[in-house]
């Protein structure tokens, strides 16, 4: 089973687990911070937001409010986590379609059915687990996403997540970014 390492962890955030805990609800709490860690629900169903990936210390607080709003809209179905190419290593438009992401909260298992899915639709995705290894804009937000799913027994290490899809935008590739 392919396992990828969280590539920040104790850089974009803490990398222990009672820490990073800590740093996400200073997150919240922070002047900037959504105040709660879950928003009232807003509107109709939805279907996804766009979060900063930088370390929680810079846009933590911010970040903060796209996923306190998408945790009012209960516990969701599944998490597509996309990202750009910040480094150029492997495929230019990489999913990892098997195996877990590792946090410092816990495990996330990829949806095989669901990457298949999304693979056969565009074309240009490649199953290359080694181009996401590296990248630094999908660990943060994966954090997130282990932190809306996970039980509410804190001992509990792993996620039930159904899938995450990451997949890194070429455009991004093109600019350098």
């Amino acid at each position: 089973m392919r396992v990828r390492k969280p590539a920040v962890a104790g850089y974009f955030y803490e990398s222990d687990r009672e820490e990073l805990l800590q740093q996400l609800d200073w997150a919240v709490k922070h002047e900037l911070g959504a105040k709660a860690l879950q928003l009232p629900k807003l509107g109709a169903d939805v279907l996804g937001g766009v979060a900063p990936h930088a370390g929680y210390m810079y846009s933590g607080p911010v970040a903060t409010w796209i996923y306190s709003a998408l945790a009012g809209f209960g516990k969701p179905d599944v998490f597509v986590v996309v990202g750009p190419n910040h480094y150029g290593i492997g495929a230019p438009v990489a999913i990892m379609k098997s195996g877990v992401w590792e946090t410092p909260l816990g495990r996330v298992e990829i949806d095989r059915e669901l990457a298949e899915r999304i693979v056969s639709r565009y074309k240009e995705l490649e199953d290359d687990a080694h181009a996401l290894f590296y990248e630094h804009s999908v660990g943060p937000d994966t954090v997130y996403t282990v932190l809306l799913r996970r039980r509410k027994d804190r001992a509990h290490s792993d996620v039930e997540a159904d899938a995450v899809d990451v997949s890194r935008a070429r455009k991004s590739h093109r600019r350098g970014y």
